[in-house]
């Protein structure tokens, strides 16, 4: 369940980097110009928000955050599989519905642990599906995510 004090950062690294702004963020950290933070939820809600997408893309697959390094409990890592489906949700329209990003982003704002409206909910989507845009499967960036 999701508290007021709870935020998420979503962010793209490699994995020391990744350690290091975990670090900074245990530290108290102020959000980071080129990150997501999402005040009010956990990985959990973010999780669901995967799940979500998932099934308005009609993609399976692991949605689940992994652990992305022993030593950090509060740093995870999106698996591909929820990489594919957020680069792919905001160009995803079935007919005669509305766009399926909209749909998702109404739905995971109806979550009684998701503390903001549809529209936050959407533009925080948006910025996410973007930061999702940005890894370059060549690299060894990941799309991370650290909750307080």
């Amino acid at each position: 369940m999701s508290q007021s004090n709870a935020f998420v950062e979503v962010f793209v690294a490699n994995h020391p980097q990744a350690l290091k702004r975990a670090g900074e963020l245990s530290s108290g950290a102020a959000a980071a110009p080129e990150a997501l933070r999402i005040d009010g939820v956990s990985d959990f809600e973010v999780e669901q928000l995967c799940a979500l997408a998932a099934q308005a893309v009609h993609s399976a697959g692991e949605q689940e955050l992994e652990m992305a390094d022993i030593a950090v409990d509060e740093l995870y890592a999106f698996p591909a599989t929820a990489l594919r489906v957020l680069e792919e949700l905001p160009k995803y329209h079935e007919e005669g519905e509305d766009p399926a990003l909209a749909t998702v982003a109404g739905r995971w704002a109806e979550d009684e642990d998701v503390p903001f409206s549809t529209a936050e909910a959407q533009r925080h989507l948006l910025a996410l599906t973007a930061l999702a845009g940005a890894v370059d499967s060549g690299s060894r960036q990941r799309l991370y995510l650290w909750s307080a």
